[in-house]
């Protein structure tokens, strides 16, 4: 008969040996020299990973900020606060803010159906946001109030904000 502390150190070897084991199954997704990325074997696409494959391999603080935002009436543009914690986001003819961390909608912005939306972004902080609508540029607070509209810039089509020098800038429909 084996004494006690042989079994213990059989199975304490038996189980770091499966941990190796799955570990070095792991390693393969994900590169630990470049946080962020996977590692696909040759000839697999990265964008065949599901979101449910991805969560069993990331730590579990980071699996609770996974969720699923279903959004009809697509194409949508985003774009996030300088701070991160702001998501902004631009369909046909609406537009939200949604706090990402906690899921809170902060505001909710829908214009006619006359109007369609370009572009938008967050200027400077996630105070405000400019909005580029099909015939004028319109910047909105949090609560989806126009404090203002510059019609004199007729189209404009995509918007950057350069935060640092407080300068939105865009660019405009040739014709």
């Amino acid at each position: 008969m084996e004494k006690p502390s042989f079994k213990k150190e059989r199975e304490i070897e038996k189980l770091n040996k499966k941990l190796n084991r799955i570990t070095k199954q792991n390693v393969k997704y994900l590169d630990q020299e470049q946080e962020g990325y996977i590692l696909p074997d040759e000839g697999e696409e990265t964008n065949k990973f599901s979101q449910s494959q991805i969560k069993d391999y990331v730590p579990n603080y980071n699996v609770k900020n996974i969720f699923d935002l279903t959004l009809p009436k697509g194409p949508f543009k985003i774009d996030f606060s300088s701070n991160g914690k702001s998501l902004l986001l631009g369909g046909r003819n609406s537009s939200a803010i949604l706090d990402w961390k906690t899921k809170d909608l902060k505001c909710d912005l829908s214009l006619g159906d006359e109007e369609k939306i370009k572009d938008l972004k967050f200027i400077n902080n996630d105070n405000m946001f400019a909005v580029s609508q099909e015939e004028n540029l319109c910047i909105y607070d949090t609560q989806g109030i126009e404090i203002h509209s510059l019609s004199q810039f007729s189209k404009p089509k995509f918007l950057e904000n350069l935060q640092y020098n407080y300068l939105l800038s865009w660019s405009t429909k040739n014709k």
